[in-house]
């Protein structure tokens, strides 16, 4: 059955890249959803009659969402790139990411010191097995920014480790002593992967700018919010390519409603550069 994913619908209407349901229900239908129930813990049975009144609200207005957004979407010819956009995310999600490379999800996880980030390769990797083999999501575990928390923090005791940020106290009390088993080994272990390496030389970071201005004029013609259109990282990626070799492409996944909005202009933004680096 076909999925809809009314967060990307908002983003294509101009209400940001990554706005939540709770805001885009306050922002349509002006009511303010609770949101006392957020952090709880939604893996206990039974659920508390104030969970399974969070639930219902968390899908009450999904239906007159989706039914206004297909109107204005239709009406502006966005419906087609709403679902390319949604299914290049999907395949992303589903992507089959080695466990052993799991630690280069996390945002941020390439301003770690080295040490840090031998912590964070340890979790990452023994998130990605547990989160398969218990069939959860990796966040039901801890959170990309939780990962680097831990990492940054180092915690060496339960009471330590609670006080991350957002760290669920079951998940203390029953993964806790593995989780600080990994870090203590991380911390006196050989190392275990290099560091990051510098993506980009200083001569070519102003170039990202420029990219990001070029796309900024793009999406204010179309109408769109530029952080629709390439992310930062995917910018730095495609100059990093360019400086290594010399060579210009689009990014593998982009859909074909990027392409026909702004590819040729960002293949020749990108060539004229070669002679900038």
């Amino acid at each position: 059955k076909a999925i809809y994913d009314t967060q990307i619908g908002a983003a294509f209407l101009g209400a940001g890249l990554s706005i939540g349901y709770k805001n885009l229900v306050d922002e349509i239908f002006q009511v303010d959803l609770p949101k006392g129930e957020q952090r709880s813990d939604w893996l206990q049975r039974p659920l508390s009659d104030r969970q399974l009144c969070y639930a219902a609200l968390d899908v009450t207005f999904l239906t007159d969402i989706y039914q206004q957004q297909l109107v204005i979407l239709q009406d502006k010819g966005w419906l087609e790139p709403v679902e390319q956009e949604r299914q290049v995310r999907l395949d992303k999600q589903l992507r089959d990411t080695p466990p052993t490379e799991a630690y280069r999800r996390g945002k941020g996880a390439n301003r770690l010191s080295f040490q840090q980030l031998q912590t964070a390769y340890v979790l990452a990797q023994w998130r990605e097995i547990e989160a398969r083999s218990r069939n959860i999501p990796r966040g039901f575990l801890f959170k990309d920014s939780q990962l680097l928390e831990m990492a940054e923090k180092q915690p060496d005791n339960h009471r330590t480790l609670a006080r991350i940020e957002g760290m669920r106290h079951r998940f203390v009390r029953e993964d806790g002593d593995t989780v600080l088993a990994l870090i203590a080994q991380a911390s006196n272990s050989e190392p275990l992967v290099p560091a990051f390496p510098e993506t980009l030389p200083p001569r070519a970071k102003p170039l990202i700018k420029e990219l990001q201005l070029l796309l900024v004029d793009i999406a204010k013609s179309a109408g769109l919010i530029p952080e629709l259109l390439l992310n930062r990282k995917t910018l730095v990626s495609l100059l990093t390519e360019l400086v290594n070799t010399g060579e210009v492409a689009l990014p593998l996944e982009l859909p074909a409603w990027k392409k026909a909005l702004f590819g040729e202009q960002l293949l020749a933004g990108l060539t004229s550069m070669k002679g900038k680096i």
